[in-house]
């Protein structure tokens, strides 16, 4: 069974991103510890599954599939979402990115995830499509203490009061999937998975 925890998209910068960001930079990385033999028939149906994903991100920024192609296999879910504020196609980029990456990651697991800059893939033997998972797998912090930054206790209290209310807005803005709350110089962006519905 595929680590079956997600959240997806949370970043927050005291900057707004540029667009000469890299969307296909490496973020997080996990592996279910079951694995497949390199000949059985699930691998046709995670195969199939990765041209699915593939095929789709030319066309929408967020599909999910299931794969049953070889008769007799665990079926292969899987899904793709991009950023919300990716072209498709860059969107398309980072998602046969991220399938590279997935195959060198985790070689023959039977689930895998890989968490891109600009978007997440996501597979497993498990049916893990539509329901909603608010665990954290991974997180990271700013090597800079706090936000003074050298300019004095009063700036530093400033860019604190602008990243709250950056994250406040995240939660007034309506039940949309890609949400992006802003003040001042503080930038705040989440996203929730494209099968959640506006509630979850």
């Amino acid at each position: 069974m595929l680590l079956s925890k997600f959240l997806l998209f949370l970043f927050f910068s005291s900057m707004a991103s540029s667009s000469s960001d890299d969307f296909t930079d490496f973020v997080y990385g996990g592996c279910s510890q079951p694995k497949y033999a390199p000949a059985s028939p699930y691998k046709s149906n995670i195969e199939a599954l990765f041209t699915s994903l593939a095929n789709s991100a030319a066309l929408s920024s967020y599909a999910n599939f299931t794969s049953a192609a070889a008769s007799g296999a665990p079926e292969a879910y899987g899904l793709f979402q991009c950023r919300g504020d990716l072209a498709v196609s860059n969107c398309a980029a980072c998602v046969r990115s991220g399938l590279s990456q997935l195959s060198a990651l985790c070689p023959s697991a039977a689930g895998a995830a890989v968490q891109l800059r600009g978007c997440l893939l996501r597979y497993g033997n498990d049916s893990f499509l539509g329901k909603p998972d608010t665990a954290v797998l991974y997180r990271k912090c700013s090597s800079s203490s706090a936000y003074g930054g050298g300019h004095g206790g009063g700036d530093a209290g400033i860019q604190l009061s602008m990243r709250d209310a950056a994250l406040a807005a995240l939660l007034e803005s309506g039940g949309r999937s890609y949400r992006l709350g802003t003040a001042g110089e503080a930038k705040a962006v989440a996203q929730c998975v494209g099968d959640q519905s506006g509630k979850q």
